[in-house]
């Protein structure tokens, strides 16, 4: 459903297609093929237009910050940015479950492996077909020493699969939450790769 500047409920912009489609298809005679045609055609935008209606992602900025955590900063700490302009995409929006501006920014923080912290922070309500959520998009900072995820670091030997083939690497990036960035060894490749399937031949020294 869409909503007009009243507040009233209106249907979506592409059910008019598919019922003129219909219409076209169910008073066509037999022998008229071209008002067929065009029925079936007006029955493909429709889906099409419904589509995108259905995958749409509205997002409204409804706050600016300098800087946000729901953690304690330890002002002794030295800091650092590990990524940019994250939580910003069109893909992030989509995955979006966060019921508040909380919940929004812890999983920004943990998506970032060391992340402590938010600077430069957007907040978003963001509006997709699942509802209404939360979004955080921002610098993500924290520290790097001793920085892990389920286990890996930075150094690592790791073992994996691919094609049927087992490669050896190295941890070069704990790029975020669900994969690596590795070198293969004797090679220059590299790669990213899900924490899920690699196995750690040997630790960082």
């Amino acid at each position: 459903m869409n909503t007009n500047h009243s507040g009233e409920r209106t249907l979506p912009n592409f059910l008019p297609w598919i019922a003129v489609a219909f219409w076209s298809v169910s008073t066509a005679r037999a022998d008229d093929a071209a008002a067929a045609v065009a029925g079936l055609g007006c029955i493909g935008l429709g889906l099409v237009a419904g589509g995108i209606w259905f995958f749409r992602v509205r997002r409204d900025v409804i706050g600016r910050l300098n800087m946000l955590s729901n953690r304690n900063i330890d002002s002794s700490a030295s800091y650092e940015l590990l990524k940019s302009y994250a939580g910003g995409t069109n893909a992030d929006m989509r995955r979006t479950r966060a019921a508040s501006i909380e919940d929004a920014t812890d999983l920004m923080v943990r998506s970032v492996p060391g992340g402590e912290f938010v600077r430069n922070v957007k907040v978003l309500k963001v509006t997709n077909w699942r509802g209404t959520f939360f979004a955080v998009e921002g610098d993500v900072w924290g520290t790097t020493s001793g920085r892990q995820h389920l286990g890996f670091r930075v150094g690592d030997i790791v073992r994996y699969s691919t094609r049927g083939k087992t490669r050896l690497a190295t941890i070069l990036d704990l790029a975020d939450d669900v994969a690596c960035t590795v070198r293969v060894q004797d090679s220059e490749e590299v790669a990213r790769v899900p924490y899920a399937d690699l196995v750690r031949v040997q630790s960082a020294s």
